[in-house]
């Protein structure tokens, strides 16, 4: 279930990239691919567990840097 709910916020924040919304991309993205770490942790699936916890800790740093539109 939770693999579910990070696919599902990882689709809206890229779908908010079409909208005047997208000020909101990067900290949902952040959420999602912080879910799919966990879910990939859950699993054991080392490749994913990189990609995934490389990719939150560059969006984190992005979102603390206030490195997005607004």
């Amino acid at each position: 279930m939770i693999g579910w709910i990070g696919l599902g916020l990882l689709l809206i924040a890229y779908v908010l990239l079409l909208t005047k919304w997208s000020k909101y991309f990067i900290p949902i993205d952040t959420i999602a691919s912080f879910i799919l770490t966990i879910h990939a942790i859950i699993l054991k699936d080392i490749p994913f567990i990189i990609v995934n916890g490389f990719i939150t800790i560059i969006l984190g740093i992005k979102w603390c840097k206030k490195e997005y539109k607004i």
